[in-house]
């Protein structure tokens, strides 16, 4: 059995290096991927928007992630024959992050605070997801010996991106 894909990206970012700790640091990412089969006939177009802003108020470090996730794929019907050209169906879903976190620590310990905020976007609805997230660290022993603990809701990493392209990556047969 052979399958054969047509997969291609491309990748944009930038980023800051203030040495002055009260500037605002930004790192910003800008992805495109393109995915289909080899006869065009399902295809896939996912844009990915991705930034980081942090900045020290006083000791404290404040950290802001952001993720915009925009996928469009759009197949032919399976089971019946169908011309390259003609489209059965077009599915667009986007996901949506952002992820403030409190970060505060000495020479001993470090503490973590943030919460997670994710939405599901397709044309069956918007979905929530909130999910806190604590961790904290303490230096018991010199860089030996550092017993954490940490909590984090939704037993999980939050939503995730299955398309085409990631589910031809676990089973390289679909189609």
């Amino acid at each position: 059995f052979k399958q054969v894909y047509n997969d291609w990206s491309t990748d944009l970012s930038l980023k800051s290096f203030y040495n002055d700790s009260s500037k605002l640091n930004h790192k910003i990412d800008l992805g495109y991927h393109f995915f289909s089969d080899l006869y065009m006939a399902n295809l896939e177009h996912n844009v990915v928007g991705k930034g980081n802003m942090n900045t020290y108020f006083g000791t404290h470090l404040f950290d802001l992630d952001l993720l915009a996730d925009f996928n469009s794929i759009s197949y032919a019907s399976p089971y019946t024959f169908q011309p390259y050209d003609s489209i059965h169906e077009v599915n667009n879903n986007f996901i949506a992050k952002i992820y403030p976190k409190f970060i505060t620590q000495n020479d001993k310990w470090r503490v973590e605070v943030g919460l997670e905020l994710q939405a599901e976007m397709s044309a069956d609805g918007t979905t929530p997801y909130i999910y806190p997230r604590i961790s904290g660290k303490y230096n018991l022993v010199k860089e030996i010996i550092i017993p954490y603990a940490s909590f984090s809701g939704g037993f999980g990493r939050g939503v995730s991106r299955n398309n085409l392209n990631s589910l031809t990556g676990t089973n390289p047969f679909l189609w």
